[in-house]
């Protein structure tokens, strides 16, 4: 007897319909409690994720089919799982037909038939994998002729005995009519032709999944939403599919109605929760008290847990103005809730997983700085289960509870770590962070920092390299004597192999005393920058590049990408014999302690000479100069080395370390100087060319200068914001233009000198502000 719909649908011409839709983390928090640690792997994939739909599984999406071949297997047991996906997946049709050779038991007979069946099925319904986000564009290209598919496979459900396979044919039936759109006829048959199996298997998840579908476009939300529950907490391949679907029922609240058992109502809260429908603590506390043994409530704690860590272990701290763990008020009470949810749930008769509930005590305690009792209670912990979290934990207790690193620490970090922090191929960013090595170092850093260890806090996170932007002479210092020190542990050896320099291969202590002398020039102090600029490598060469002896010319073109023959015009310089075309650093160093013993002791031409020519270095070197590189080893062009921050968002390192803030040294070099105050040496000296110098043309070209130092003064005091002098709103003011004395003297004093006749074509800055 064939089926009245049957009969409906024959030789139709009918359309389908295609659906779908798609979700990435950040190494931004330390995971140190595995979440895999709960009872029950069915569960795994519900773990907190933000990676993918599902936890540990970013491919865990449409294209699942495990369960579904584990059940052909179950059928065909004598079959390979690989042969199985061949005959379903793989094969070409030629290939198909050879592959059945000598496979004719009445079981692989039936199987055949079935699945030459199911692949015709996959024919028609391909154009469903075709990608479009114009659904109408699709239906108006596709239709499919379904009438005899349907009557065929209706036939052949009617005829076959056995259960698995019949439950497939009932599938594909399902399928079809979901597929063109005839839903209720999809339920019809479902309700009155498909018994309920003896066994709920991965085709009946298959099954119900299609018609969740078909009642969801019926209007009838609820019931999809329980039939979308049950398949995505029990299929294996569906899961991902039906778990989407679920998410779209908006009416998915009421699918209380048609639950069925105890076990339903477990679900629906479970489900209720990962959805996000509900506060996760509160249906953690509902489940807790509906079934306290029941390993959904283990689920839920793992994930509020991960939650919570998500919050208080961020990495890359560094010179921010944190704790580690950082807990808000809000995390706290949220921290406490769990750790009496875990006292009670461990003293609760029923639960049978007490090493869980234990394990998590312990944790708790921890993220409570109750270390003490956190290591008592892992002490206690029953059995062999979860030894790497119990071990990882000890590891992680130990360093916490360290007020100080001496020796004795030190051996412990280097049986856990071993040579890991001086591994040169690879970066710091690529190896640790996320990781427990790295949350351990995290503290590390902190615990050297806190007590003065600057130089083992500084290599605990970086490379010697990182230190050039720094500015710090107590962290030089330390790592000096660091350097020297004789009888290094293997841990504080492992931290030494970071004091190589990659780029240069310059040894360390040679390095740190080269950037030392690099710091005195920062600080305009030569005569304590000549010896440690004097150093040279183990063959005999002086460190870092050559200097041009146009540093001490000046400009009035401002043009960091031309070449200095271009921009540094200024010739003065050429009036002192002993000072070379190019020449080393510490060179550099001599010149200036000799001009500054000229500009103190000499005669008055000499003198207003050695003034203008250490104005001119001292303006260049600055961050607005064309040599702004110079100090730093770097060229002058073009990037955000120099950008200008404001005081109030940018504390330079080497104020931090002075005043011990920040958590420890990752990232340090990010918080450089761009700006060590030179300007205001170049000021100082300009001022002095003008009050020894009777000549109008270069008096008007040091206030030239002495108007750039106050405009690179204003950038670095205030920012770029203030720079903008009102063009809009008229005239510049006072406040908007502090930089104007300069200015004001040139315009009022010497607008009959050839330098100001140049200066006002060439500079339309001061052009601006003289016709005002």
């Amino acid at each position: 007897m064939k089926y009245a719909l049957t009969f409906a649908l024959l030789m139709l011409t009918l359309v389908a319909k295609p659906c779908g839709w798609s979700q990435e983390e950040g190494q931004f928090f330390y995971n140190i409690f595995d979440q895999t640690a709960i009872s029950s792997e069915v569960y795994y994939p519900f773990l907190r994720t933000d990676d993918a739909l599902f936890y540990m599984d970013p491919a865990y999406e449409d294209w699942r089919y495990d369960g579904n071949i584990e059940l052909w297997n179950q059928l065909l047991p004598k079959w390979t799982p690989e042969e199985i996906k061949k005959v379903l997946y793989a094969l070409r049709p030629t290939e198909w037909q050879r592959f059945w050779d000598g496979r004719n038991t009445a079981l692989e007979v039936a199987a055949k038939t079935y699945i030459s069946f199911a692949l015709k099925c996959g024919n028609v319904f391909n154009f469903r994998s075709d990608r479009s986000w114009d659904y109408e564009e699709l239906l108006a290209q596709k239709t499919v002729e379904v009438g005899p598919l349907l009557e065929e496979g209706i036939q052949l459900y009617q005829a076959e005995k056995n259960q698995q396979l019949r439950l497939r044919y009932a599938y594909q039936i399902v399928r079809i009519l979901h597929y063109t759109q005839h839903h209720q006829e999809a339920v019809s048959f479902f309700e009155q032709k498909v018994p309920p199996p003896a066994q709920k298997t991965e085709i009946y998840y298959y099954l119900i999944d299609q018609l969740a579908g078909c009642y969801y476009s019926l209007g009838e939300r609820a019931k999809a939403g329980r039939l979308f529950m049950e398949v995505v907490l029990h299929s294996r391949d569906r899961k991902a599919s039906a778990y989407r679907s679920f998410r779209y029922c908006e009416e998915s609240l009421e699918v209380s109605e048609y639950l069925e058992t105890a076990t339903d109502s477990l679900d629906f809260v479970l489900l209720k929760s990962l959805n996000g429908f509900s506060d996760g603590l509160a249906v953690l506390k509902e489940l807790a008290e509906m079934a306290p043994a029941d390993e959904r409530v283990e689920l839920l704690f793992m994930r509020t847990l991960n939650d919570i860590e998500r919050e208080v272990w961020p990495t890359q701290i560094g010179m921010q103005a944190k704790d580690f763990p950082h807990i808000e008020p809000k995390t706290q009470l949220r921290i406490e809730a769990l750790d009496d949810l875990a006292k009670k749930l461990m003293a609760a008769p029923a639960v049978t997983n007490i090493s869980f509930w234990q394990l998590t005590s312990s944790y708790l305690s921890f993220l409570q700085g109750r270390i003490p009792e956190a290591q008592k209670k892992l002490d206690r912990l029953n059995g062999n289960q979860h030894e790497a979290q119990k071990q990882l934990l000890a590891r992680v207790y130990e360093v916490f509870s360290w007020d100080n690193i001496r020796t004795k620490e030190e051996q412990s970090l280097d049986e856990m770590l071993g040579d890991l922090i001086s591994q040169e191929s690879m970066e710091y960013y690529d190896i640790l962070p996320s990781t427990w090595q790295g949350f351990i170092l995290e503290r590390v850093g902190h615990i050297y920092y806190k007590n003065g260890q600057l130089a083992k806090a500084f290599l605990v996170h970086n490379n010697i390299e990182e230190l050039d932007r720094i500015g710090s002479l107590p962290l030089l210092d330390d790592l000096l004597v660091f350097m020297d020190k004789a009888d290094k542990n293997t841990f504080e050896k492992s931290l030494a192999k970071r004091s190589k320099t990659k780029s240069t291969g310059y040894e360390g202590k040679v390095y740190i005393t080269y950037l030392k002398g690099l710091y005195y020039l920062q600080q305009a102090k030569p005569e304590m920058a000549l010896a440690p600029l004097t150093v040279k490598t183990a063959t005999g060469y002086p460190l870092g590049g050559y200097v041009s002896a146009k540093v001490f010319s000046n400009n009035t073109m401002e043009c960091f990408s031309c070449p200095e023959e271009q921009v540094m015009v200024d010739s003065v310089y050429l009036s002192f014999a002993f000072i070379k075309d190019r020449f080393r650093k510490y060179e550099l160093a001599a010149y200036l302690i000799k001009l500054d013993s000229i500009a103190e002791h000499a005669t008055d031409w000499k003198k207003k000479l050695a003034h203008y020519l250490l104005g001119n270095y001292y303006f260049n070197v600055s961050n607005t100069g064309y040599y702004r590189g110079l100090l730093w080893e770097r060229h002058n062009c073009c990037h955000g080395d120099y950008a200008f921050y404001e005081p109030s968002s940018h504390i330079a390192a080497k104020d931090q370390v002075t005043t011990g803030k920040g958590y420890n040294f990752f990232g340090i070099d990010r918080f450089y100087t761009s700006s060590f105050g030179l300007q205001l040496h170049a000021m100082k000296h300009y001022q002095q060319v003008i009050s020894h110098s009777t000549n109008k043309e270069l008096n008007a070209r040091c206030y030239y200068m002495m108007a750039k130092c106050e405009l690179n003064d204003l950038y670095n005091t205030h920012g770029r914001a203030e720079l903008r002098y009102r063009e809009i709103s008229g005239k510049p003011t006072e406040v908007t233009l502090p930089y104007k004395q300069s200015f004001q003297q040139l315009k009022a004093a010497y607008s009959d000198t050839e330098f100001y006749r140049q200066i006002i074509k060439e500079c339309s800055f001061f052009k601006t502000y003289c016709s005002f």
